[in-house]
């Protein structure tokens, strides 16, 4: 009885994400406007029925703005694509300050998805990795600064799909920490929600490339693209859209829930 309330509560939250990015389409919604529609109201309704820690939120913030410094440093550098946002205020010189936004309110909203759908409903904290993390990501950080800013003349082959290969090394050693019967699971549970969430992924790109937010230029870089509903994707990117779910349970697991 509980699997059929919770497969009735997605189909309807995957209908809410499909007529909520029409909407925005048609009003030509900006980044944040689109965050705020898709996922606050999503995650303020689901986060009432999980048993979720307050303190996660700015944990979890602060981890999702270093990551997304990295990422957007490489793609800045490396010209894997351009984002266009009203503020024109850009965090690092690398990417507009709603990516920024945008990328918090994605991840804070994938961990209340995962937990409510496919967990337990709680979480526990576990300050040592998370100390950690936080200390790898900034130095990630500082050398993807030092890289840009000085090493950026250096020209990596097929750039988007070295970011691919290193987001999957990475989520491959991070369950290579676990042992065998923990990392099937998590590597199951990871897997089934990244299918899961396709679609709201997919909604998204469609909404930033619609909206003139997010461009693909160069064709040329990319090992395949295709063109979705009329606008050029790499497949570098779908690829992308399906590892980094997976990549935030793998890391939510280790970092915030029982790893299990």
């Amino acid at each position: 009885m509980v699997r059929h309330i919770k497969l009735l509560q997605y189909v309807v939250l995957m209908l809410y994400v499909m007529v909520s990015g029409l909407i925005l389409v048609l009003a030509t919604a900006p980044m944040v406007a689109v965050a705020a529609v898709l996922f606050l109201g999503p995650l303020v309704f689901l986060w009432q029925r999980v048993d979720l820690r307050t303190r996660l939120i700015p944990l979890v913030a602060f981890l999702a703005v270093l990551a997304t410094a990295v990422v957007q440093l490489y793609a800045y550098a490396h010209g894997l694509w351009y984002e266009i946002a009203p503020s024109n205020v850009q965090v690092f010189g690398a990417g507009p300050i709603e990516s920024y936004i945008f990328s918090v309110t994605f991840i804070l909203y994938m961990i209340v998805m995962y937990e409510y759908f496919f967990d337990d409903k709680t979480s526990r904290v576990r300050t040592v990795y998370v100390a950690r993390i936080i200390g790898l990501l900034g130095i990630m950080l500082a050398i993807s600064l030092g890289y840009v800013y000085f090493f950026a003349v250096t020209v990596i082959e097929n750039a988007f799909a070295v970011l691919v290969a290193v987001i999957g090394l990475t989520l491959a050693v991070m369950i290579g920490w676990r042992n065998f019967k923990m990392r099937s699971r998590i590597l199951l549970r990871a897997a089934a929600f990244s299918w899961a969430i396709l679609p709201v992924a997919l909604v998204c790109e469609l909404i930033l490339l619609a909206n003139g937010i997010r461009f693909f230029a160069n064709q040329q870089d990319y090992i395949y693209s295709i063109y979705f509903f009329g606008y050029l994707l790499p497949l570098e990117e779908i690829i992308l859209l399906l590892l980094l779910p997976m990549w935030v349970v793998v890391v939510y697991e280790l970092l915030f829930d029982d790893g299990e």
